[in-house]
């Protein structure tokens, strides 16, 4: 991750700064909301607001345990991409959350109520409808990972095959990959 360019860009939908770790449940629901929506980084010792790189003391134990307080309070599991990130003598904490395929996750807790969203550069309870929405959303996106599948067929030359075909990496004879709907 480019740490410069990061912090070039202010707070909103898909970017989040924390001070530190000090205020689990702010953390907590930013994952989750950045999992039921688009996705986003949260970096660990940056002030909000003014984008100040204040650092993490301890910065392995800080990541350890980011990782303890999100499997334990966020239910489906979330699993972030958990990167220590140098800054001049300094180091930043930077979880990268993805839209998540299992969504709607929410604050284990505060069980169907705790369901997070983000908005620009705030996170938002969802009501019941949006949950529901939320759900048929993600089942939707699964069905239609679902649909796909491979099927590798052996042919001399690539003018043989229809455009659908795609090269395989294999060991041996040449494959091709069709993805059929």
């Amino acid at each position: 991750m480019d740490l410069i360019a990061t912090l070039k860009r202010p707070e909103g939908k898909t970017l989040e700064f924390k001070r530190d770790l000090s205020s689990p449940l702010g953390i907590v629901c930013t994952v989750v909301a950045f999992a039921n929506t688009a996705g986003g980084v949260l970096l660990i010792g940056v002030e909000d607001k003014t984008g100040f790189v204040r650092g993490v003391a301890d910065v392995l134990a800080a990541e350890e345990r980011l990782a303890d307080i999100l499997a334990d309070t966020v239910a489906p599991q979330v699993m972030p991409d958990i990167e220590v990130l140098p800054w001049r003598d300094r180091h930043v904490l930077a979880a990268e959350v993805f839209p998540s395929p299992r969504r709607p996750h929410g604050v284990r807790a505060e069980g169907r109520n705790g369901v997070y969203v983000r908005v620009d550069s705030t996170n938002r309870r969802a009501d019941p409808a949006l949950v529901d929405e939320i759900r048929r959303f993600a089942n939707r996106q699964g069905a239609t990972r679902s649909r796909w599948r491979s099927c590798s067929l052996k042919q001399s030359t690539s003018e043989q095959l229809p455009s659908v075909l795609h090269p395989s990496a294999s060991s041996g004879e040449p494959t091709w990959t069709l993805w059929a709907w």
